[in-house]
């Protein structure tokens, strides 16, 4: 399984690529991070140190994704989406999202 990474991609120090892993162009991924096996990050995308992305992920374009974050196994995160240092993610991120206190809220009235 062959891994594909785009044009102007900058890959810190340490990061750990799974086999088929496919990085669009122009995407920041931060020193020691993991990316897990057939996952997908889109364009423009920053990804901070430390962060842990699990197997079979999709990242949409123009992510912001912290230090320290961790997405579990086949998790998809939508366009234009922020995750704060140090979150675990467990549910897809499709809908419009606000996070407040320590929780997703979810907006269920918003188109994908």
């Amino acid at each position: 399984m062959k891994s594909k990474i785009g044009e102007g991609v900058i890959v810190g120090a340490g990061v750990y690529f799974g086999p088929g892993v496919q990085i669009e162009d122009f995407v920041d991924i931060g020193d020691g991070c993991v990316i897990g096996e057939r996952t997908i990050i889109a364009e423009k995308t920053t990804i901070e140190a430390r962060t842990v992305i699990g197997k079979a992920c999709t990242i949409g374009k123009a992510c912001t994704i912290g230090a320290g974050v961790i997405i579990k196994d086949g998790i998809t995160i939508g366009d234009h989406k922020v995750i704060r240092t140090g979150e675990i993610i467990v549910k897809d991120m499709k809908l419009k999202m606000v996070y407040k206190r320590g929780t997703w809220i979810y907006n269920e009235d918003q188109k994908k």
